[in-house]
Parts: C-alpha cells; sequence; structure tokens
C-alpha cells in the first residue's frame, strides 16, 4: 500500500496481520478500509482516478491474497505437518464444504492426524516399530563393517524391477494409457507419474490382499483381476527382460558360493514363467511368491520364508529390491538390505536400506 501511495498504509498493514487469525473471510475484511480510503483520498503519487485507483488496491489485495493462498500457506503448513501442498489445498476445499470456516481450519491437522494413525496402523500390522525416525548413515562408511561382522550367505532379490524390467514395461504401459490433458500432464512427466503412481500402489496392494488372504478372498480376487486384464485388453504375457547385468550378478554370486533366492509379490505360475524365459532359474535356489506366503512385503514372513527354503538365517541374508517395500521387509526380518535405483526407487525411498546401488550386478564389488 505505500508503493502504491495509500494513505495510513502501515496502519492497513496491521490490519491485514490481525485478520489473517480470521481463516478464509478475514483477508476480504482487511481489504475492504484500503479500498475504501483509496476510494475517498485517491493515491498520493498516481495520476488516476479514485474509482480506478480504487479498482487498482483492490486488485493487489486480490493478488496478494491468491498468492498467500495458494502458494504461501499449503507449503508453510505442509512443510509443518509434513503434507504436499496440493493435499492441503485439497483438504481445505473438502473441509470449507463439509464444516465451512472450521472445517478450513481444522484440514491440515485432520490429514495430517490421519496419516499417522494409519501409518502406525499399518506398521503394527506388519509387526514393525511404530513412530521410528530412520537415520540416514554414510553407508558406504559403514557397509564394509556390517558384512564384515555378518556371516552372509544368501541373497534374496525381488523379481520386478530388480532382476525383469517389469516394472518399467509396467510404467510405459500406464503412461501410454494416462488420459489426461496434455496441459495438465505433458508428455514428458507422464512416464515419472505412472512410475510413482504404480510404486505407491504397491504397499497398500500387497496388505490388501494380506487382508483378502485372511478373509479367504484373494483366489476370488485374482480371479477377478485376470478377467479384468483380459477385458481391458492388457496382455497376460509378462516382460522377460533382465535388468542390465543381472543375469551375470547371480551367475557370479553362484559361482562365489552364494545361494540365491528370489521373494517377489507375484503368483506361481507367472514367477516360473519369467525366471524360466529369462534364464535366471538356473541360478535360484529358492523361490517364494504370494501363494507362498501368508503375509506380503514389507512384512518379514516372506524374508524369514525364503531363507529357511534355503537353510540359513534371516541375519544370513542380504535381501535386495527396487522400492521400499523390499527394504522394509528385510530389515524387519533381521536380514541386511540393499535398495537399488534401477526399478521404481530413488535415494528418498531408501532411507533404512544398508546400501544403495544403481543396479544388482554392482553388488559384486561389495561382498
Amino acid at each position: 500500500m505505500t508503493i502504491l501511495g495509500v494513505r495510513n498504509a502501515p496502519v492497513l498493514g496491521l490490519i491485514a496481520a490481525l485478520f489473517e487469525f480470521v481463516p478464509s473471510i478475514g483477508p476480504v475484511i482487511a481489504a475492504l478500509p484500503g479500498i475504501a480510503i483509496a476510494l475517498v483520498l485517491g493515491s498520493s503519487w498516481i495520476p488516476l482516478p479514485n474509482v480506478w485507483f480504487a479498482g487498482l488496491v483492490a486488485l493487489v489485495y486480490f493478488l496478494i491474497q491468491q498468492t498467500e493462498n495458494l502458494y504461501l500457506v499449503p507449503r508453510i503448513i505442509g512443510g509443518r505437518v509434513r503434507l504436499h501442498p496440493a493435499v492441503v489445498i485439497l483438504g481445505a476445499l473438502v473441509g470449507g464444504a463439509l464444516a465451512g470456516i472450521l472445517g478450513i481450519l481444522l484440514a491440515a491437522p485432520t490429514i495430517a492426524g490421519a496419516r499417522v494413525l494409519l501409518g502406525y496402523a499399518l506398521r503394527k500390522l506388519f509387526d514393525q516399530e511404530p513412530f521410528v525416525e530412520p537415520e540416514i548413515p554414510d553407508l558406504r562408511l559403514l557397509w564394509g563393517e556390517t558384512v564384515k561382522n555378518r556371516d552372509v550367505a544368501a541373497i534374496l532379490f525381488d523379481l520386478d524391477g530388480t532382476l525383469v524390467e517389469t516394472d518399467d514395461f509396467l510404467s510405459r504401459w500406464v503412461a501410454e494409457n494416462i488420459r489426461v490433458s496434455t496441459r495438465l500432464v505433458p508428455e514428458d512427466r507422464r512416464l515419472a507419474l505412472a512410475r510413482r503412481s504404480v510404486m505407491a500402489v504397491e504397499g497398500p496392494g500387497n496388505a490388501m490382499v494380506t487382508v483378502l488372504d485372511r478373509l479367504r478372498l484373494d483366489n476370488a480376487a485374482f480371479r477377478l483381476r485376470r478377467w479384468l486384464r483380459r477385458v481391458s485388453g492388457v496382455t497376460d504375457t509378462p516382460c522377460c527382460e533382465c535388468v542390465q547385468g543381472s543375469a551375470e550378478a547371480m551367475r557370479v554370486l553362484r559361482s562365489r558360493g552364494y545361494l540365491l533366492g528370489v521373494v517377489t509379490s507375484r503368483d506361481q505360475s507367472e514367477t516360473n514363467f519369467i525366471l524360466q524365459n529369462s534364464n535366471l532359474r538356473q541360478f535360484v535356489g529358492a523361490v517364494v511368491t504370494r501363494e507362498d506366503s501368508a503375509r506380503m512385503k514389507p512384512h518379514p514372513m516372506p524374508v524369514r520364508l525364503a531363507a529357511e527354503k534355503l537353510g540359513v538365517t534371516p541375519e544370513q541374508c542380504i535381501m535386495v529390491g527396487d522400492t521400499s517395500v523390499d527394504v522394509r521387509a528385510g530389515k524387519a526380518a533381521g536380514a541386511l538390505a540393499v535398495g537399488v535405483r534401477c526399478g521404481f526407487g530413488q535415494d528418498g525411498d531408501f532411507n533404512e536400506a544398508d546400501l544403495i546401488l544403481d543396479r544388482p550386478e554392482q553388488l559384486l564389488e561389495w561382498l
């Protein structure tokens, strides 16, 4: 207001600050005195009629409020409660529609509280410690001592995205079938969006399968899935292209005397088909699928079952995977965990990992 030449600008600034405590309508009320002063007294230096100047002041108030509501507030509140700004905006809209001003006030803390409660329930469901903030150590310094103190005898691999390129195949299919305007999601962002979407579904999807298994509805659910895939035209033949260097890495590891296993959320027929057609089956001594374990990753049961099949303890195993689900399952079982970036994984997904690599073949340098 001082820049525009509105008189009593410091007082108007103080009024705007005080009315920030009134959500939604507070900034609108705070703008009224400024617009009124501009309409009556005009600007101290801008040569505009009072009516036009009042319109200019109203526009500036509006732009400031929109910048604040759509940019600053979601990021400040989102940062404090660890929510994405888009979630804060959407929550405020829903809260306003359901409960008016009170709903807008309570939207962000309600969503943040619900996330904490849901995270607690999920971690308890998978027998993990709740409320543990993962530390991010210097993995390169710690790995040597960690392996030295372990009698590592077996390496367990996730299948999709770790040994074979099925994750990239699925991501490309999802990206090609996203039915949205290119203005909303440009072509160069569709693949990244598809990868994150598919990855986000894995953990909740595994939890849902566990629940269905306990209710004895899992077979019916998978029959429905196969029918939906046929109807939608999705191919039933999984990708069998190996991740670069994965087959050679397994051959070398096997020649060094390590026992190798595969822990996957796929069913037995799909897993056997992929292993046979990717020429990996000859190296694998144990396979654990969703049909072998009553619980699925990130629960430790599949990792423990694979270790039992190989005749070793979980503490003698290394679990290698491309998502946080694989890492969490390995750590919960007591195994070492290695995250690989060749699938969906990014460094932020591997906070609990003992080591982060680009591809499984690099594990040869670290053992």
